[in-house]
């Protein structure tokens, strides 16, 4: 390999490679940059991008600021096609219906923990809360927070609201 400054005062015919080799570089970012859309991770997408900047930096080397320029255009124009590909082509292929969601997903998941139904519901604390644990409510666990501070296990609370996934409970005033 030449080192960067002959690189540069060299005439192309002195460079490892030539017009072909620009172009193979180029080709072969776009390829991986085509792959990146399909083939999760980012190696592709990386090693896509430093071939199309190897390319156009070799363009601009060879060929002078009109190749380089044409290079760059040739670039930008390659990655278009590649989105436009992918955006508009690919979904109506066979691969691309089985890669992309054209469906809305439907259905239900269970209630949230400890819905409005059962705010004023007596439960007995299972675990020690410091300030939380988990209490038995209506025959299902929970998970809770206490608004009381400490409580001890097989102790008697009532659910006073919920968090977003656990109940707020309290001391029961009946059992005490």
């Amino acid at each position: 390999m030449l080192p960067l400054a002959q690189v540069a005062q060299a005439a192309p015919s002195d460079l490892p490679f030539g017009v072909v080799g620009v172009v193979a570089l180029m080709a072969g970012g776009l390829v991986l940059l085509g792959l990146e859309i399909v083939l999760p991770g980012a190696i592709c997408g990386i090693i896509g991008s430093l071939l199309l900047l190897c390319g156009v930096v070799s363009a601009f080397i060879i060929g002078g600021m009109v190749g380089g320029v044409i290079a760059l255009g040739v670039a930008l124009a390659g990655i278009f096609l590649v989105f436009w590909f992918y955006l508009n082509v690919l979904p109506e292929t066979r691969i691309g219906r089985k890669i992309f969601l054209d469906s809305t997903v439907s259905g239900a998941g269970a209630s949230a923990p400890g819905d409005e139904s059962l705010v004023g519901r007596e439960g007995i604390t299972q675990t020690v809360f410091v300030p939380s644990g988990l209490v038995l409510v209506d025959g299902q666990y929970y998970e809770a927070v206490s608004q009381s501070g400490f409580l001890g296990s097989g102790e008697h609370v009532v659910v006073l609201g919920r968090e977003t996934l656990r109940l707020v409970v309290g001391k029961s005033r009946a059992k005490d």
